[in-house]
């Protein structure tokens, strides 16, 4: 039987001038002596490097790889590590995990999340940290870290929040420099849209209000405030930022909003005037830009997809939407995403999956398999998700400290969505490929031909959901099997889905096909298997034909071919 060890990088993301370190784990017991381990770094198609040593301690233990740079294609970012134990040259344990360079354009942010501060928290802290790292994180959102929305400052180094939540800020410092050791940037949380009630005691004119002249407030709490230029609550964000930046450590903020209300009242002694939400918030992140400057990492919330269309351009490190009613349908995942990805910036989703939450799904898989499949669609389409955080925990509604625990079982099989995620970064993450699949798969004009299962373009039930993004030297093909489900509420637990056998693809040739393979997270190796380049003539032209006898839940087919324009078939 051969078992397995459990490989976690030490690091998010890791820069191309340093080594890439490892821990490696097993419930087993082995001793050194005769046992020797192998190492191999791979892209998806090829192995780039391999080496082995005999084993000189027990486990669990660290390593570190140093990849030399004429050992990789120049500019690939993703890879997977495999390790594997012999004793006396038999194979006894293997495992493997991903890992990725950091990117200068920065075309992806895995986002995390950690919310528990209390000064007993500190026993969990490296746990926590050491999960972001595993999960391959990028950045860590904060989550009410401050004293108050209007004062992060508590004046003492443990203090109590709004809603009576203790914080030990010296821990927060902490866990700041542990991200930053790991490769990870760390955002404080800022609320951008409320102060406390003793602050509109103060400053009664800055209140928003509707139109019969009420203040707007959240749970008798908190109170929204006016964000206009030149408005005292916007100079009052400037000083809690930079604040949270200069003085505590963060590397940015989350700029967090509420998504209502969207117009309001602004009343002071002599007038009232209206305010239009969504025409303020691209001047106040730039605001924020110019007050922490350029390396200050940003990203503001477009709550229920509002308002994209105005805070898209502006000046932050990526789009990031929290995903409400009526976004209910996979259908709408995709809307949202393809719209976001016009403004050029990584795209991060904060969906929250209540079936890990609701008592039905508990002790099954119907969550788990949930959150595998909106991981597929949200990576497929290039877009990550805020999903996973603090301890190895689950958001699922969007106070983050009610967080929901995962079983080890889960953790492990979205570990390996994570992964694959992290080897096929080049894939999922190059900015050349566009998206085509309803022009192109579907109706009367499609080019795409598939057979063995019913298809869809927009993740329909029942169906094999076909994402196609096209570049002049590449075709990705992103296969979701949604077969065996009866409704697409990406909100909702979902089965197991049924097996697709002998599932067939007609891909068009632009040319000269140099190379097709196929993987998945699901597959026992970490290379990818080559398929024969199969030229066929279908009713559109010359097309290569691709055969799959298995369909998983979510795999990649990819095309690679020659960019000469004057190539022939």
């Amino acid at each position: 039987m051969i078992h397995t060890l459990r490989v976690a990088t030490l690091k998010g993301q890791y820069s191309r001038d340093e080594d890439i370190t490892v821990r490696i784990s097993t419930e087993q017991i082995y001793e050194p002596g005769d046992m020797k381990l192998e190492l191999e770094v791979l892209t998806p198609d090829m192995s780039l490097l391999k080496e082995d040593s005999q084993l000189s301690s027990g486990f669990p233990l660290e390593i570190a790889i140093t990849l030399p740079e004429d050992s990789y294609p120049g500019g690939w970012r993703g890879f997977s590590l495999v390790c594997r134990l012999y004793k006396d040259k038999e194979l006894v344990a293997e495992g493997n995990t991903a890992f990725d360079l950091k990117d200068p354009e920065q075309r992806v942010i895995r986002y995390g999340f950690l919310s528990d501060f209390r000064t007993e928290d500190r026993q969990k802290m490296e746990a926590s940290l050491d999960f972001l790292a595993e999960f391959h994180m990028t950045h860590v959102q904060y989550y009410d870290w401050t004293y108050r929305h209007h004062e992060y400052n508590g004046d003492t180094d443990v203090f109590f929040d709004t809603m009576g939540k203790e914080i030990d800020l010296t821990l927060v410092k902490d866990e700041i420099e542990g991200c930053s050791e790991r490769g990870m940037f760390s955002l404080g949380y800022g609320a951008v849209y409320a102060a406390g009630e003793e602050y509109l005691h103060l400053n009664p004119s800055q209140a928003l209000r509707d139109c019969e002249g009420i203040p707007y407030n959240l749970i008798d709490r908190f109170y929204i405030m006016d964000i206009s230029p030149g408005s005292r609550w916007r100079e009052c964000l400037m000083k809690q930022y930079l604040y949270a930046v200069k003085t505590v450590g963060f590397d940015g903020i989350h700029m967090d909003t509420y998504g209502f209300p969207k117009k309001a009242f602004v009343q002071n002694e002599s007038e009232i005037h209206g305010v239009t939400l969504e025409n303020d918030f691209p001047d106040l992140i730039e605001e924020t830009r110019n007050t922490l400057g350029d390396q200050a990492q940003l990203i503001f919330n477009n709550v229920g997809n509002w308002p994209v269309s105005a805070t898209g351009p502006a000046p932050q490190d990526a789009v990031y939407i929290e995903v409400w009613d009526p976004y209910d349908s996979y259908s709408h995942i995709r809307q949202i995403i393809l719209s976001a990805s016009e403004y050029g910036k990584p795209v991060i989703l904060a969906a929250y999956l209540a079936p890990f939450r609701l008592e039905e799904n508990h002790g099954g898989m119907r969550a788990l398999y949930s959150a595998l499949i909106l991981q597929s669609i949200i990576v497929s389409l290039s877009a990550s998700h805020l999903l996973l955080g603090e301890g190895g925990n689950a958001l699922t509604q969007g106070y983050y400290n009610d967080y929901s625990p995962l079983r080890d079982d889960e953790r492990s099989l979205l570990k390996t969505y994570y992964d694959f995620q992290v080897r096929c970064t080049d894939f999922f993450y190059n900015s050349d490929l566009v998206e085509i699949s309803e022009t192109h798969t579907a109706g009367e004009n499609r080019e795409y031909f598939f057979s063995g299962a019913s298809v869809s373009a927009d993740g329909r039930p029942g169906t094999v959901w076909t994402i196609v993004r096209e570049s002049p030297g590449m075709k990705l093909i992103s296969l979701i099997n949604l077969c065996g489900q009866t409704d697409s509420i990406w909100n909702k637990g979902k089965e197991a889905p049924v097996n697709v056998e002998n599932f067939t693809m007609q891909i068009p040739m632009d040319g000269v096909v140099d190379s097709i393979f196929y993987t998945s997270p699901e597959l026992n190796s970490q290379t990818a298997e080559i398929l024969p380049i199969n030229k066929i003539r279908n009713e559109r032209g010359p097309a290569v034909q691709v055969e799959l006898k298995n369909l998983p839940l979510w795999s990649i087919v990819v095309v690679k071919q020659a960019l000469e324009k004057n190539s022939h078939l």
